[in-house]
């Protein structure tokens, strides 16, 4: 059934993208994460040499084929795609149909900063901080949930297209440090939020560090540091930071 599964997707015209629930008509699941048939399909899609290493939703897109592209996505607090109207202080989901296709509005000169966490408990204590202070000016942040996708860093991007500053952070581990090196990479302009060395230092890291620490070349020795302790840190560590800077409309690097 992979021999079948994969000519059907070589078949996919240039262009264009086709749902994975309907590769297998007879079973809209039979290519769910994690089933022997879509381990092989992707084994024998990544040997024909169509697709790089990548999570399995990044492999099927890289090849035409969507997984679902109304779970996901990005969420937006103070930041809306063009033409939507959403109350001040709202929390928004913005799914991967949707992301493909926004356009996003011109920054404002007096607050040009979005800024990207990885987390959606920073987001949350902004919005707090947003509803239970009606004076406050905007505060501009998008959580991408963990990993980013491939959507999610192109609408970014998209974003700073539209003359946005982006400064981008996440935790202080191997999956943030790739999360953050994946966003500098992807979006134009984009810079590290409160991402050094000495920003890790003052999380008092703990937690024994799970994976091995990638380079970080923003701050070389922020993975320096990483390596000596062997302990990671997260986020939440900054929070009254992190909410600091959106207060205030910029970054501290």
């Amino acid at each position: 059934m992979a021999a079948d599964v994969v000519r059907r997707v070589c078949a996919i015209p240039e262009g264009e993208r086709f749902d994975r629930r309907l590769l297998v008509p007879s079973d809209p699941h039979a290519l769910d994460d994690g089933t022997r048939l879509a381990s092989l399909t992707l084994a024998i899609i990544a040997g024909l040499g169509l697709t790089s290493a990548g999570r399995p939703r990044e492999q099927w897109s890289q090849v035409g084929v969507d997984c679902d592209d109304l779970l996901g996505g990005l969420i937006l607090l103070g930041i809306a795609p063009l033409g939507w109207d959403l109350p001040r202080a709202s929390v928004v989901t913005i799914p991967p149909r949707e992301l493909a296709v926004a356009q996003w509005p011109a920054a404002s000169p007096q607050r040009p900063w979005a800024f990207v966490t990885e987390n959606p408990s920073v987001l949350a204590a902004a919005a707090e901080r947003a509803a239970s202070e009606p004076g406050l000016p905007p505060l501009q942040l998008i959580c991408t949930v963990g990993t980013p996708s491939a959507i999610e860093i192109a609408a970014i991007d998209t974003l700073a297209r539209a003359g946005w500053k982006v400064a981008v952070r996440a935790d202080f581990d191997a999956a943030g440090l790739h999360h953050v090196k994946a966003l500098l990479a992807g979006i134009r302009g984009s810079v590290p939020w409160r991402m050094a060395a000495a920003d890790y230092s003052a999380c008092a890291p703990s937690l024994p560090a799970r994976s091995p620490v990638p380079d970080t070349p923003w701050d070389p020795g922020l993975a320096d540091a990483l390596r000596v302790t062997g302990k990671l840190a997260f986020e939440e560590a900054m929070l009254p930071s992190l909410l600091d800077d959106l207060v205030r409309g910029r970054p501290d690097h």
